[in-house]
């Protein structure tokens, strides 16, 4: 397996964003300074567990002078090494929380005040959970600065203590602030989601009671027939002047427009006028959506929707529909007054 200490930094970041506990110095920390640091453990717990064993912090005013300054040596001086590889763990451990608090990207280097700041908070939350000052404090405690302390059963208070979990909770709070903003979040849209859905029920009875209460207007069809708006899409027509002539130039731009691909025209070009003559408009509107294109794109406004909308039929080849044809027949009385049957 590869050295740890050998991996990129991004990963080694990465990895640790995933695992919130693990051995701090694994990674980190050479072989020498982990021997370093289970020997401090090993002999700050041998040392106080044997002292207390004897009870010599009991009868320590009975030790001789050399027997105080041994015990000082034996006991201060692992205390002395634990608080440093203690503050070696605090070091590392405020690039993490940096990080969780978001102060610093994954991958990227944690700015230097972010580190300081969250190394001094657990540095100096361990020294007022420690109270190296406790009977300095016990005698502020003694003083009575607040009058209903002892009405209610508390004798007295320390207030390093008590400054300890204020700094903890206000700390946590700042760790934790984009948690507690994500969750708000989805808490609030949770809340928003459910009145929405409250509110939704009593709107939609609503209209439905005001619907069920509204006089029918249905028209007794086909006896009787309601006229269509005047923007109604209905079965499409070749449009013509009043000659009788059709306004088509077969550019064929109704035919490239429609989405559905239903228009097919075919057209010859005059020899003599070298112009294109319409000679076929079929339009297949069994698969028409009456979006309007063809009516838009037509230069000539040959193509237009009409009113009718009564043209349905038992055979859905029959919807097929022969434009030009039924422009010929539509105006062939008037264009036989003109003079001929010219249809372009």
């Amino acid at each position: 397996m590869s050295d740890p200490r050998q991996t990129a930094p991004e990963q080694r970041d990465s990895q640790q964003e995933h695992l919130l506990v693990r051995f701090w110095f694994t990674e980190q920390e050479s072989a020498g300074f982990k021997l370093f640091a289970l020997f401090t453990v090993f002999w700050l717990a041998g040392a106080f567990i044997l002292a207390k064993s004897l009870g010599v912090f009991e009868n320590t005013a009975e030790l001789t002078r050399e027997g105080k300054l041994w015990l000082i040596i034996v006991t201060g001086v692992p205390l002395v090494l634990a608080a440093y590889v203690g503050l070696r763990f605090l070091w590392w451990l405020s690039a993490y929380l940096a990080r969780v608090a978001g102060w610093a990207e994954t991958g990227k280097k944690v700015p230097v005040f972010a580190r300081w700041f969250w190394f001094l908070v657990p540095a100096i939350g361990a020294y007022l959970y420690i109270d190296p000052l406790d009977n300095f404090a016990r005698l502020i405690a003694q003083v009575n600065l607040v009058t209903w302390v002892e009405a209610y059963g508390i004798p007295a208070f320390n207030p390093m203590l008590v400054l300890f979990r204020l700094c903890i909770l206000f700390f946590l709070l700042i760790l934790l602030w984009n948690y507690i903003k994500q969750g708000i979040g989805i808490a609030w849209d949770w809340l928003k989601e459910a009145w929405d859905f409250a509110v939704s029920i009593p709107q939609g009875l609503a209209v439905s009671l005001t619907c069920f209460l509204r006089p029918n207007v249905c028209v007794e069809y086909p006896e009787y027939r309601d006229e269509p708006a005047e923007n109604f899409r209905g079965r499409h027509m070749l449009m013509a002047d009043e000659n009788g002539m059709h306004k088509c130039i077969a550019c064929r731009a109704c035919e490239r427009v429609c989405p559905d691909r239903l228009i097919l025209i075919s057209a010859v070009r005059n020899p003599e006028t070298k112009k294109l003559e319409l000679t076929g408009f079929l339009l297949d509107n069994s698969r028409c959506c009456y979006c309007g294109l063809c009516e838009d794109a037509c230069p000539t406004d040959a193509i237009k929707h009409t009113p009718e909308y009564e043209y349905s039929c038992y055979e859905r080849n029959e919807l097929v529909l022969d434009l030009f044809g039924e422009y010929l027949e539509r105006t062939a009385e008037l264009r036989a007054k003109l003079g001929g049957e010219r249809v372009s």
